[in-house]
């Protein structure tokens, strides 16, 4: 009882530390989505990131509890995070992501005066998924064959993406005017980095077979 009154004592004079000591991991990685939405909103991330960090975020609150405290986050606890992952089916690569999720929200608790741990004695030791990235591409033979599969407008969209190299969100933001100049080039309207907004000479594709009725 005197050590609890002790503490309370310490919380009533110094907030920080009272803040510090009862911020859950809710509140941590909600500050850290609603960071990243605003930084979205300013043009500095993708949305698709957002939701990246959203969803990851969300496995941490479930598996912790929304009402544990960051004050409780040991290596043991984070171990045992991983273990239950692990178990339930995720692969290294997820869990991976996941981790740099709660890096970020610890990260940003700790600058705002959430949290008094340590991140790099927290979280685990060079905990990287084992991924090799194929080097395979679709042969020419095989994208006619592929566009000849598809329907007409999906078929425009691989089309789109494999000329001029484009990711998802270049191709939804896509429009008719984005194409001009002479020789023509297209202007690809990339968010994830400042390079991915860009003009692209596109290239030349070999004219499907597809039926034109």
């Amino acid at each position: 009882a005197e050590a609890r009154l002790r503490e309370w004592e310490r919380d009533s004079s110094d907030p920080a530390r009272a803040a510090a000591r009862t911020t859950t991991i809710r509140t941590a990685v909600e500050a850290l989505v609603e960071q990243r939405h605003q930084e979205a909103v300013a043009g500095r991330k993708a949305h698709a990131t957002v939701r990246f960090y959203a969803a990851k975020a969300g496995h941490a609150v479930r598996v912790f509890g929304e009402d544990f405290r960051l004050a409780e986050l040991t290596p043991a606890a984070l171990d045992r995070y991983i273990s239950q992952r692990r178990g339930e089916g995720a692969g290294d690569s997820t869990i991976h992501k996941e981790l740099v999720t709660l890096r970020g929200a610890l990260k940003l608790a700790k600058r705002r005066g959430l949290w008094a741990g340590d991140v790099d004695t927290v979280l685990p030791i060079a905990f990287s998924p084992a991924y090799v990235p194929k080097a395979r591409w679709l042969r020419p033979t095989e994208l006619e064959k592929l566009l000849e599969a598809l329907p007409a407008d999906r078929g425009a969209i691989v089309a789109f993406s494999v000329a001029l190299g484009a990711e998802w969100q270049a191709i939804v933001r896509a429009r008719v005017g984005d194409l001009a100049g002479d020789p023509p080039s297209v202007h690809l309207r990339g968010t994830k980095r400042a390079t991915r907004d860009r003009e692209v000479p596109p290239c030349r594709l070999r004219r499907s077979r597809r039926p034109t009725h």
